[in-house]
């Protein structure tokens, strides 16, 4: 008889499921920052996360200091930094989407 052992399946998440920050000024001033982490909670291997900032708005937040660039074994963590540099008056709404494999999470971005 044969015993395969096997892993759990590689899961994901991000550490925030929301960013919200005030307004400092239209352009390169930036009003807030924020650093999400992606951890493997499963227990095998995911491939590296591409990390995406989609939305009406997804350029007044920017990415940053993304060290999501390698597969992520279990319980290892990557992080990104979204920055709000608002483009145009009002609120302003985007979100944040990791992806490795089968997995996607999520996050929404707000600033006003």
């Amino acid at each position: 008889t044969r015993h395969f052992d096997h892993a759990d399946p590689p899961v994901f998440h991000l550490s925030s499921v929301s960013f919200e920050s005030d307004r400092a000024g239209l352009g390169n001033r930036q009003g807030g920052f924020q650093d999400f982490t992606i951890q493997n909670t499963g227990g095998s291997n995911v491939p590296a996360p591409v990390v995406s900032i989609g939305g009406s708005f997804a350029s007044s937040f920017p990415t940053s200091n993304n060290s999501c660039s390698v597969a992520l074994i279990p319980n290892a963590t990557c992080s990104i930094r979204v920055t709000f540099t608002p483009q145009t008056n009002g609120t302003l709404n985007g979100f944040v989407t990791a992806t490795s494999g089968m997995n996607t999470t999520q996050a929404t971005l707000s600033g006003d």
